[in-house]
C-alpha cells in the first residue's frame, strides 16, 4: 500500500492522465527530497540562506533603477543548489512563507541606503496570508526601509484564482506606498482587461518571448505590440533575460523601458553593488 501510494504520487506529479509503475528509485527520490526539505528549514533557520541582487537598468542610457533580490543555497555537502530546485521544494513543503520573510528582511536590510528601487518576488503563499501587509509594514519599520522604494512581483496565476480577492490585496500594498509589478507575462492567461483592472507599477515581458526577438520576426513583433500595450495603458515594461547587445538594441528600440539580464549585470551580492556605488559613474550598467 505504501509502494502503491508512492507510485500514484509520482503520477499526479507528472500531470492529468499518467501512471506510473513503482520503482525503489521512487523512494529515493522521495527519501532525498524530504532530506532536502528539511536541510532547506534548517537553513533558513540559521540564517545561511543568502540574497544577490541583478540590476535592472533603463534602456537608454543604462542607468540602473532597481534590483531584484534573488535566494542563494550555498548547501555545506551539495555546494550551491539552484532555485530551480529549492523554491518548489520550498512551495510544496510550506517553507516557502518561512524563506520569503527572511529574504526580504535581509533583503531590505542591506538594500536600506541605495538610491534604487528593490523588487522582491512573493509567492502564492505570501500573497494569501491575511498577515501579508501587516508582516511586510513590520519589517520595513524593522529596517527602516521606505515603503515606496519596494517592488512585489507576482505573477498572472494570482489574479486568475481569485480576482476580487487578488485587487483588494495589491490596492492595500499599493495604499502604502509599495509598487506592485506582474511579473512573466505572456506565460499565462491574464487579458488586457486585467491589466487594466489592477493598475500594475510595471510589466515584466517573459524571457520566453525576448530569447527569440534577434532569430524570430514573428517574437520581436509580439515584443512590440506587448510595448505597445503597455504604452497604451500607460504601464512600463520590462524585459528580463536580456543576455546581448543585439537583445537590447532590438528591445530597446520597440519600446521597453526597462532591462534586466546578464548582459546589464549578473547577480551581485550586497558588497559588490556597495563598492560600484562608490566608483565614479556609479550608476551606470557595466555593458551600458
Amino acid at each position: 500500500m505504501r509502494r502503491a501510494d508512492v507510485a500514484m504520487y509520482a503520477a499526479k506529479s507528472r500531470g492529468r492522465d499518467n501512471w506510473c509503475l513503482y520503482s525503489p528509485t521512487l523512494d529515493d527520490r522521495r527519501r532525498e527530497r524530504r532530506e532536502l526539505e528539511s536541510d532547506l528549514r534548517g537553513a533558513i533557520a540559521a540564517g545561511e540562506i543568502s540574497v544577490a541582487f541583478q540590476p535592472i537598468v533603463r534602456s537608454r542610457g543604462g542607468q540602473i533603477t532597481g534590483v531584484e533580490a534573488l535566494a542563494r543555497w550555498s548547501h555545506p555537502t551539495r555546494g550551491a543548489i539552484s532555485p530551480d530546485l529549492f523554491i518548489p521544494v520550498a512551495e510544496d513543503s510550506g517553507a516557502i512563507v518561512e524563506l520569503g520573510r527572511f529574504v526580504l528582511r535581509e533583503a531590505c536590510s542591506q538594500a536600506r541606503d541605495w538610491p534604487f528601487l528593490l523588487s522582491v518576488n512573493l509567492s502564492p503563499a505570501q500573497f494569501w496570508d491575511r498577515m501579508l501587509v501587516h508582516d511586510v509594514l513590520q519589517t520595513l519599520a524593522e529596517c527602516r526601509f521606505p515603503p515606496e522604494r519596494l517592488e512585489f512581483e507576482i505573477t498572472e496565476t494570482y489574479l486568475l484564482r481569485r480576482p476580487d480577492a487578488a485587487e483588494e490585496v495589491i490596492r492595500d500594498l499599493r495604499r502604502h506606498g509599495i509598487k506592485v509589478s506582474l511579473d512573466d507575462f505572456g506565460t499565462g492567461y491574464a487579458s488586457v482587461g486585467y491589466l487594466r483592472r489592477f493598475e500594475f507599477d510595471k510589466v515584466k515581458l517573459d524571457r520566453s518571448f525576448v530569447e527569440p526577438v534577434v532569430s524570430s520576426p514573428e517574437a520581436a513583433d509580439v515584443a512590440l505590440a506587448v510595448v505597445a500595450l503597455g504604452s497604451a495603458l500607460k504601464i512600463p515594461i520590462l524585459a528580463e533575460g536580456v543576455e546581448t547587445e543585439h537583445h537590447a538594441a532590438i528591445l530597446s528600440t520597440a519600446g521597453c523601458e526597462f532591462m534586466q539580464g546578464w548582459f546589464y549585470g549578473k547577480p551581485q551580492t550586497a558588497a559588490e553593488i556597495d563598492a560600484s556605488l562608490r566608483r565614479p559613474g556609479r550608476l551606470a550598467a557595466p555593458n551600458a
